[in-house]
């Protein structure tokens, strides 16, 4: 619960935060000259994958919750971290493949969602039992 909970308020910390600097008018990501100004650029990268991460996380842990209540929370934490982590990394590189103009939205949610089912059908296959070792 008390990870849950840090999560929850790592959320909001961090939407608040980003909500402050996009309001703020020194925060663009060119200066002057006309250059992509990097310090902005992955700042925001790192709140948006801060904040998804959390999302994902949370709903995640939700669902397991509901629908495996036979596994241990701990294994449960660890699998939905594992989701979580995965699936904002390949969303940030979705929007910075955007922001570049080198993949369209479309393409890169369709790799998103191709990443997903392989994340759950062949990298982490929750339902085995696990053998003892004697």
């Amino acid at each position: 619960m008390k990870w849950i909970i840090t999560v929850g308020v790592i959320l909001i910390c961090a939407v608040a935060f980003l909500y402050y600097l996009l309001t703020n008018e020194y925060f663009v990501p060119f200066n002057q000259v006309g250059e992509y100004n990097w310090l902005n650029i992955f700042v925001l990268l790192f709140l948006c994958t801060v904040i998804f991460a959390s999302i994902i996380f949370l709903i995640n842990m939700a669902i397991i919750s509901v629908i495996k209540r036979e596994l241990e929370i701990r294994k449960r934490m660890l699998f939905s971290i594992k989701i979580a982590l995965f699936s904002s990394l390949i969303l940030v590189m979705v929007f910075v493949l955007n922001f570049f103009h080198i993949l369209d939205w479309i393409w890169g949610l369709g790799i998103l969602a191709i990443a997903i089912i392989l994340l759950f059908i062949i990298l982490f296959p929750h339902d085995k039992k696990e053998e003892s070792v004697q």
